[in-house]
């Protein structure tokens, strides 16, 4: 419930129940259904860290994710999300081009993905925006 309602809340209010929902997928991990939950999870509150230009907070969000993905090796699509993500802070941070981003967007298509490649490609033209990279 609150992965899917994240959109609604604060930074503040994710910061403060994201140990409590951690802790809770922890306990359901070795459930196959929600062994992803947790990846995902991290990955909404990475999308609005960043579009609140809390980077800071999105880095710590992005070490936590770094920390579980030994648990999600066999998820592709997982693997390839949190490269997404590293690659989208390192733009913020000027640490690398928009090339690295647009490589992973490229997988999608190759992937039949068009979805996901549109969603990826999407977010970060808004994040160019946001942040002023040319």
């Amino acid at each position: 419930m609150f992965t899917n309602t994240l959109s609604f809340y604060s930074n503040e209010l994710i910061d403060s129940v994201y140990y409590r929902a951690m802790n809770t997928l922890l306990i359901l991990k070795n459930i196959k259904r929600y062994r992803n939950e947790v990846a995902l999870m991290i990955f909404n509150i990475l999308e609005i860290k960043i579009v609140s230009k809390n980077v800071g907070s999105a880095r710590y969000y992005l070490a936590e994710l770094n920390k579980i993905k030994i648990d999600v090796i066999d998820n592709m699509y997982l693997q390839a999300m949190i490269k997404y993500f590293t690659a989208i802070l390192d733009l913020i941070s000027r640490k690398c081009q928009e090339e690295d981003v647009l490589r992973i967007a490229e997988m999608f298509d190759f992937l039949g993905m068009d979805t996901k490649k549109n969603k990826c490609l999407t977010f970060c033209d808004k994040v160019k925006t946001l942040y002023d990279i040319v």
